[in-house]
């Protein structure tokens, strides 16, 4: 899952990588969150094989990553990836921040 904000061409390079890079291929969900700018619209011309789901408005990081977590469970594709994550998360109480 890729997560958006009015940065497309930056999105599009980083999920062009995860395509070459991820072998078996997966399904790989970019979330737009809330750009007002066009973005969703560049996404869904330039990228091939993703799944684009464009939120209405810009809920932060936090919420429009859970958005994308929900549609993988919707899918139930992802079960083993996420509990992984999970299981990263516990160990390692930095894994996931943002840093300066």
């Amino acid at each position: 899952m890729v997560l958006n904000y009015r940065t497309p061409g930056q999105t599009a390079l980083a999920v062009r990588s995860l395509q070459t890079a991820i072998d078996p291929p997966v399904e790989i969900i970019v979330v737009d969150n809330g750009s007002a700018d066009g973005s969703a619209a560049e996404l869904g011309e330039s990228l091939r094989d993703v799944t684009l789901l464009p939120l209405e408005r810009n809920l932060g990081f936090p919420a429009g990553s859970n958005a994308g977590i929900r549609r993988a469970l919707a899918r139930r594709q992802h079960e083993e990836r996420l509990q992984h994550l999970r299981e990263e998360r516990e160990a390692d109480e930095g894994a996931g921040e943002r840093q300066p």
